[in-house]
């Protein structure tokens, strides 16, 4: 053992006081450098998730604030104090970032911030990985959803345009209310989806087709990519291509 007992039971408390976590998901490996022994704690499951801390054996000189006076002065005092350093994976904002605390509290309150970071890590992971694959699908429906043509809609076809988002508008509207139980976010999404259907079917007579095409992609896709929508992604995405073989017949080869 290259730490003291009572790092290591500091390390162990840690980790057993989260909710989310027990010791026995972690494998924890001590090596001696130089200056310092370097632990690295590592999740089981995935160990691409860790963090790194260098715990030295001797202490870094700091100097603190102690007094400050009416005029603004200030008195400051040296003291000693143990350099925590290393690198957490995932981090609060980058995947893998460098950190550093003071003393063996600091060693608790880094490992404490890893494991808040690794759980909703944990936790938004699938939902990202399902927003990738979906906005990449409704890449490809953008491609297909391209129109070269740049005659204008006819007026039978404007009129068809309008029932048809129309019906896109209604059906989503239904949707939304099956995804969200919040009736204040539900009628806030309604809103403004009408909002973006109204500027779609006010402009499908002004606009040629190749151009009201790319707006119709540009405006719903765009909606459907906002972080607060993305849970609706996929029933957006379902709707909308069932309403594309429709549109696709007015596409000029």
């Amino acid at each position: 053992m290259l730490i003291r007992s009572k790092i290591t039971k500091l390390i162990n408390d840690t980790i057993s006081k989260n909710e989310n976590f027990e010791y026995n998901d972690f494998a924890i490996i001590e090596s001696n450098e130089y200056s310092y022994v370097k632990l690295k704690i590592t999740y089981e499951y995935d160990p691409s998730y860790y963090i790194t801390l260098q715990i030295p054996n001797s202490k870094s000189s700091y100097t603190r604030e102690v007094s400050r006076n009416i005029m603004g002065g200030v008195t400051r005092e040296d003291y000693l104090d143990y350099k925590i350093e290393g690198k957490i994976c995932p981090g609060e904002l980058a995947f893998i970032e460098e950190i550093e605390e003071k003393g063996k509290n600091g060693i608790a309150l880094l490992i404490d911030r890893w494991l808040y970071n690794l759980w909703d890590e944990l936790l938004t992971s699938p939902v990202n990985r399902e927003f990738s694959k979906q906005k990449q699908e409704i890449e490809e429906l953008k491609r297909k959803y391209e129109n070269p043509s740049e005659e204008y809609f006819s007026s039978e076809e404007v009129i068809s345009m309008k029932a048809r988002l129309e019906k896109l508008e209604k059906d989503f509207s239904e949707k939304i209310r099956q995804e969200i139980h919040d009736q204040k976010e539900v009628d806030q999404k309604i809103q403004d989806f009408h909002k973006e259907i109204e500027v779609l079917k006010a402009t499908v007579s002004a606009l040629n087709k190749k151009g009201w095409s790319k707006s119709f992609a540009t405006k719903i896709f765009t909606w459907f990519s906002k972080p607060e929508n993305q849970k609706l992604l996929k029933a957006g995405k379902d709707l909308i291509t069932s309403m594309l073989p429709e549109t696709n017949e007015i596409k000029t080869e």
